[in-house]
């Protein structure tokens, strides 16, 4: 009988490879993971992985870490070396889980089940060997999480070509290049005033944090823009928002979520302070095709 294991790790040092986020399965195929004993979910000492189970990797995503996709890939141990730290197993039969899994994907609260549960808490590395009842929940909302999430880059793919989105497809290529952008400093641009007094008026505060001191806020856009004033001038394409939260916003540690309205932050943000308005749900009147252009290119930079 075959065994699920399900490793948290830092892949980058743990794969032979070094590859943290693979592309292709082949990056991994054959490769070797170093591993530490196996633990049971609830507690002891876990079984010995052998050739032929079923190993389950979620790669550390925060930078300091490794830099992981999250949930990344399921594979078969063929070959099973003990070591002094554990194990050295042979990865073979590599498929990717994408869409990836991550720890922004998971939902607040407290009905996760113990095993998603756990991948939340788990910061050092970890090997769980799953019973086959944990194994199947593992697998249930897994699959239901990866399906929601591959429905809302789809929903880009399929939304109506509205003269904004029109506007956002001809500048996705200036789109691309500016979202690597941090800004620091604010707008100088003639226009940048009339489109920051007519998000005041929309606003008047923070659309994240609600601070309303009009020293802090900053005219955000959206989707940026090169040429086009479509992206440029419309209100719809921006948001108010203090100027911390707008750096985390346009180098994309921070969006909104379109479908829930909820606030999403990155792991590197959330360990350095941000996590308290992670999950929040927000009230904007922003453009929707906007706000998903973005989300998008959010999960794609947090999730590549």
């Amino acid at each position: 009988m075959t065994r699920h294991f399900l490793t948290k790790l830092n892949v980058r040092t743990h794969i032979s490879t070094g590859i943290a986020r693979p592309h292709v399965a082949a990056e991994w195929e054959g490769a070797i993971i170093h591993l530490p004993p196996s633990r049971l979910l609830l507690g002891g000492s876990g079984p010995i992985v052998a050739e032929g189970d079923r190993l389950t990797i979620w790669g550390h995503e925060t930078k300091a870490h490794g830099g992981g996709a999250g949930l990344t890939a399921d594979a078969r141990a063929t070959r099973v070396v003990p070591t002094v730290e554990g194990f050295e197993v042979t990865l073979s039969e590599v498929h990717l889980l994408q869409p990836h899994v991550t720890q922004i994907d998971l939902p607040k609260g407290n009905d996760l089940g113990a095993v998603l549960t756990s991948m939340r808490k788990f910061v050092l590395t970890r090997l769980v060997a799953l019973t086959p009842s944990q194994s199947a929940q593992f697998d249930q909302q897994t699959s239901a999480l990866r399906r929601k999430k591959r429905e809302l880059l789809d929903a880009y793919q399929a939304q109506l070509q509205t003269p904004i989105n029109r506007a956002i497809h001809d500048e996705d290529a200036h789109i691309a290049a500016d979202y690597e952008r941090c800004y620091t400093l604010a707008e100088t641009r003639p226009y940048q005033r009339a489109f920051r007094l007519a998000l005041m008026d929309r606003y008047n505060a923070c659309a994240i944090t609600r601070m309303g001191y009009p020293a802090v806020l900053q005219a955000a856009h959206i989707v940026p823009f090169s040429k086009n004033l479509t992206l440029r001038d419309d209100p719809a394409n921006g948001l108010l928002l203090r100027a911390d939260i707008h750096l985390l916003f346009d180098s994309l540690r921070l969006s909104i979520n379109p479908l829930t309205m909820q606030v999403a932050v990155c792991p590197d943000a959330r360990a350095a302070g941000y996590g308290k308005v992670d999950g929040r749900v927000v009230s904007v009147t922003a453009n929707e095709d906007c706000l998903l252009r973005h989300y998008t290119a959010y999960l794609k930079h947090n999730d590549a």
